[in-house]
């Protein structure tokens, strides 16, 4: 992995990281594809949201209610796609979620394509 790429996937997770917590539409948008989705299953309930409805929820309801530490666990890079492993404690408050990110590099930028989350 370059030293470029690392540098740039880490800034377009950390476009998420700020914009969820922040409820920050024009980060949650830099960050993702414009087709990127997110799936997980959760309280006996699945979830498939495209990124018009994810940006919606958490523009809605911020993911940093006071107490909320994200970090970047691993990134894995194979060429033009990477894998973010990000864990998330205290979400909404008293949520705490291990969220796996898809990217893909297209003609030299970085975005999010997919996000699959597991709620602890």
């Amino acid at each position: 992995m370059s030293t470029n790429d690392l540098e740039e996937i880490t800034r377009v997770v950390n476009l998420y990281i700020n914009g969820a917590a922040k409820g920050d539409a024009a980060m949650l948008e830099e960050a993702f594809h414009d087709k990127a989705h997110w799936f997980a299953y959760m309280h006996e309930t699945e979830y498939a949201l495209d990124k018009a409805g994810f940006i919606e929820l958490v523009v809605g309801q911020p993911g940093d209610t006071g107490n909320l530490t994200s970090e970047i666990i691993s990134i894995v890079q194979t060429g033009t796609t990477a894998i973010a492993t990000v864990s998330d404690v205290g979400f909404w408050g008293d949520m705490d979620f291990t969220d796996y990110f898809q990217l893909v590099n297209f003609n030299g930028t970085w975005k999010i394509v997919s996000k699959a989350f597991h709620l602890h």
